[in-house]
This record gives C-alpha cells, structure tokens and sequence, in this order.
C-alpha cells in the first residue's frame, strides 16, 4: 500500500486486543480521527498464541475469530486508502510455533511485529495483578533478567521485522510503582 499521508501510526489497539476489551474502541472509532488528521494508521491488536487455545474470553479464542478480524480489517482497507492491517504478535520460547503463524497467516497482514508481554505463561506483566503474581513466586532481578533474555532471543530469531515497546516491563517495575532492588537498573 502507498500511504495516503505523510505521517503512519503503526501501533493501534482495538477492542480485539485483549487488555482493552471492555468498552474498548473499534476499527471505525479511529477512522474518522485518522482522517481528519490526515494520519495513515496500522490497526497491530494483540494476538498472543497461548490464549488463542486456553483463554475463553480472549477476542481471538475460537475458530475463525481471527478470519474474522482479518474480513472486517479488509472490508475497512477497501473503503478508507489510509489503513494498515496488522498484528502485534506475542514471542514465546517455542518459537517454531510462531514461525508457523508467520508462514500461515503473515501474507494476509500489511505488518506484523513482535512484542513480548510475559516470559511466563499466564503472567503477563502488562497487569499489575499478573506481576504481581509473578513476582510472589520470582524475584524482581530474575523477572527482569529472563525479560531480556527473552527480547533478545526475540530479535536474534528474525522472526519479526519490527518488535514493540522493548520496554514493557518497566510498566509497574520502576522507581515510582513497584520499587526494583538496587541491583536491578531500570535506566
């Protein structure tokens, strides 16, 4: 696609995305706005493998949910030569997995990108409650070491062209949340 306008978004949730589910907003709520201010914008909701099969109030749990995400973002590219379809796709340690997504599914998006949102299953630290779960059965220092271990795993694989906020787990991990120890650099 060639862009309509000079400036690109390329990291725009929906309701699709799991942490903004409820009351979150749709494809159409940011059309107008996007528009208007003549931004080009790449809708890159969150997909994370694990829930697809495990968590039934996941946007995405089920078959064709996400054929179904991939219709109504083609119905929208057709009407409005501003938009993007994307996906923001969590990286797991079985990265043979995801390579099967990428070979499957990546030609039916303009731009997929990595992102990393827990290092163990089930506790994402893009909740303060998941983290804090987590962090009752680990230490922050191993938290925060295994995320990078991780992230760089990520990026060594090649997997994604492009990987998301590469600093995510300093959401609640910082000097004015959820203090690190001093042995635990956040700068």
């Amino acid at each position: 696609m060639t862009p309509k306008f000079n400036i690109t978004d390329f990291h725009i949730h929906t309701k699709w995305s799991s942490d903004i589910i409820e009351n979150g907003p749709t494809f159409e709520d940011y059309l107008t706005i996007a528009e208007k201010n003549k931004i080009n914008i790449c809708f890159l909701d969150h997909y994370e493998l694990y829930k697809v099969k495990n968590d039934k109030n996941y946007p995405f749990y089920g078959d064709g949910k996400l054929e179904q995400y991939i219709e109504q973002l083609d119905k929208i590219k057709e009407n409005f030569g501003f938009i993007l379809s994307g996906l923001e796709e969590g990286y797991y340690l079985d990265k043979e997995v995801v390579k099967e997504f990428m070979d499957n599914y990546g030609k039916d998006f303009d731009f997929i990108a990595g992102s990393l949102h827990e290092t163990d299953i089930g506790f994402p630290f893009t909740t303060r409650e998941k983290l804090i779960e987590l962090l009752n059965k680990k230490k922050i220092k191993s938290v925060v070491d295994e995320y990078f271990e991780l992230m760089q795993k990520m990026i060594e694989s090649k997997i994604f062209k492009n990987i998301c906020h590469l600093d995510t787990i300093f959401r609640y991990i910082n000097p004015k949340d959820i203090k690190p120890p001093s042995n635990v650099d956040v700068y």
